[in-house]
């Protein structure tokens, strides 16, 4: 319906005003759009430390003073803070080991030195620059090498180069070692080494505990400081003493965790796995064999966030609904990388787990007394004996003994309880451990323990769904 206005000036009529419900506008012209794609290439440093020849022998006779060879050494590395080389003498495969030695005993070994007295056999190193490479980046000979120097007993820089290099020049060394055999020295063949270390950037130096050494030894970089947890193998935990510790970053979230050889022989993460599945770069080559169903879940990002809920089995009904997941409490499936869905009646190990790559979870079974059963083999080497009565636990005052040893240094297992209905349980009370073995369709074994008991393969207690947490250790 339509209405009128009137409007009038001075008595006349001046205008006629159409009023409508209708609204009459101009269009809208469209707003732009626009999208924003991040992109990030991260280079890692390589860098190499490469010997031209490995062996030099010499035939000198009594009274002179001879070069005994020249062994070439080319670095390279792309480290834009340059990189350090440093070296040691390594005779008999004993770091700081100065001496060449022969079989004909102590006695006649020769001592590195600068000819001090004419009537003493010695051995010495200088450092050079090889200048008939072509685009040969010159490095900084260092303490005085490019002279005769002692062979250092400690690991000592050498040389170093501050500035940006690549891997296509490099720098290149020459390492000449000489001797001088005094007329009393003892015919015979006299063996010594010296061992070279790359170390970057140039600031950096060398890692000379047990477990530095056996990376270094094996060629391994550091990544942030730290060698990796993926990088470990069974040489380098074999070339370690019971007792040794040291620190490893797991590359998929940096975390830095301690690590031992324990008094089974094995070497142990001795801090609980703390991995943030849904934040951490998980592949299958950083990771111990990932199943299909846990990286798929990974890609599709169905792994929920801390405290929202738990990815699990469908063997179990509610088991979303039972356990979070919270770092470092995982339940079975989650522990086990979705390998335990395929493996529920028998404690056959399964074939994967959320480890770093190179590291596992420990194998179990219900008996101490099974090779297999590896918290049982561990608390059996720490106490000395197995349980004196039955095969399955340690009780009374054993478990008083187990438990105690376990939680020392260097073991470090605690009482963090478990996880379930959405609360931490048995905090400061009870330790529990998850293994890769089941028992049955909804348990698997774990180490439990209190402060008087302890049973390293029991599947009574530990319920799948269970937010239990974990340790690795070294294959």
């Amino acid at each position: 319906m339509h209405s009128y206005k009137k409007t009038f000036l001075g008595g006349g009529l001046l205008s006629l005003t159409l009023l409508s419900g209708a609204v009459l506008s101009a269009p809208k012209a469209n707003a732009d759009t626009s999208a924003t794609i991040d992109l990030t290439v991260n280079v890692p440093a390589a860098c190499s430390l490469t010997p031209a020849n490995t062996s030099l022998t010499k035939t000198i006779n009594p009274g002179t003073s001879e070069t005994i060879g020249t062994a070439n050494l080319k670095a390279v590395c792309n480290d834009p803070n340059g990189f350090a080389i440093y070296a040691v003498g390594y005779t008999n495969e004993e770091y700081g080991n100065n001496y060449l030695t022969t079989t004909l005993g102590e006695d006649y070994k020769i001592a590195t030195g600068n000819v001090a007295s004419p009537s003493t056999s010695q051995w010495n190193m200088t450092i050079g620059i090889d200048s008939t490479i072509a685009n040969n980046h010159v490095a900084t000979i260092e303490n005085q090498f490019e002279e005769v120097h002692e062979v250092p007993e400690t690991y000592t820089k050498i040389a170093s180069l501050n500035s940006t290099t690549d891997q296509s020049i490099g720098a290149n060394l020459t390492s000449t070692f000489n001797a001088y055999i005094a007329p009393n020295q003892a015919a015979g063949t006299y063996e010594g080494k010296v061992k070279f270390m790359l170390v970057h950037p140039s600031t950096e130096a060398p890692d000379t505990t047990p477990l530095g050494l056996a990376y270094a030894s094996r060629n391994k970089t550091k990544v942030n400081g730290y060698y990796s947890m993926q990088d470990m193998s069974s040489d380098i935990c074999g070339a370690l003493s019971i007792g040794d510790e040291g620190s490893l970053i797991d590359t998929r979230d940096n975390t830095v965790y301690p690590i031992a050889k324990l008094a089974d022989g094995k070497c142990w993460m001795t801090k609980n796995l703390g991995l943030n599945l849904s934040q951490a770069n998980i592949t299958k080559e950083n990771t111990n064999n990932p199943s299909e169903a846990l990286m798929a879940a990974i890609d599709s990002k169905t792994i929920p966030e801390p405290n929202t809920g738990s990815w699990c089995s469908s063997d179990i009904s509610d088991c979303q609904d039972r356990v979070n997941y919270n770092p470092p409490y995982y339940n079975w499936y989650t522990a086990t990388a979705g390998h335990g869905l395929t493996s529920l009646n028998n404690t056959t190990p399964v074939s994967g787990d959320i480890c770093p790559s190179g590291w596992r979870l420990p194998t179990s079974d219900y008996y101490l007394n099974q090779p297999n059963n590896e918290y049982g083999q561990l608390a059996s080497v720490l106490v000395g004996h197995l349980p004196e009565s039955g095969y399955s636990s340690y009780s009374d005052s054993e478990g008083i003994a187990v438990s105690i040893l376990l939680r020392e240094q260097p073991n470090n297992f605690s009482f963090d309880g478990y996880y379930v209905y959405g609360r931490i349980e048995q905090s400061g009370t009870t330790g529990a451990y998850w293994t890769s073995s089941a028992y049955g369709a909804s348990r698997a074994l774990s180490l439990w323990f209190t402060s008087n008991y302890v049973q390293p393969g029991t599947g009574y207690y530990s319920m799948k769904y269970y937010g239990i947490p974990m340790r690795c250790l070294a294959e």
